[in-house]
């Protein structure tokens, strides 16, 4: 089976910013999502979790640095 001789580099990379990110920002639902509620309703169990629909997850990112 053949892969990508940047795959490994491309999941590092994504990892990396995934860490910055929750590093430096607190993330929350989005209120268009509906609340946790809301979202446990559209849950679909598969590989992965995903929402049913195309609205995907809205999230708000808040600067770690302010209350």
């Amino acid at each position: 089976m053949q892969s990508c001789v940047g795959q490994t580099l491309g999941r590092i990379e994504v990892a990396a910013v995934l860490a910055a990110l929750l590093g430096t920002f607190r993330v929350e639902l989005a209120p268009a999502m509906g609340g946790r509620e809301a979202i446990q309703a559209r849950e679909a169990t598969m590989i992965t979790l995903q929402l049913r629909g195309a609205m995907g997850m809205r999230m708000v990112l808040h600067p770690r640095w302010l209350p």
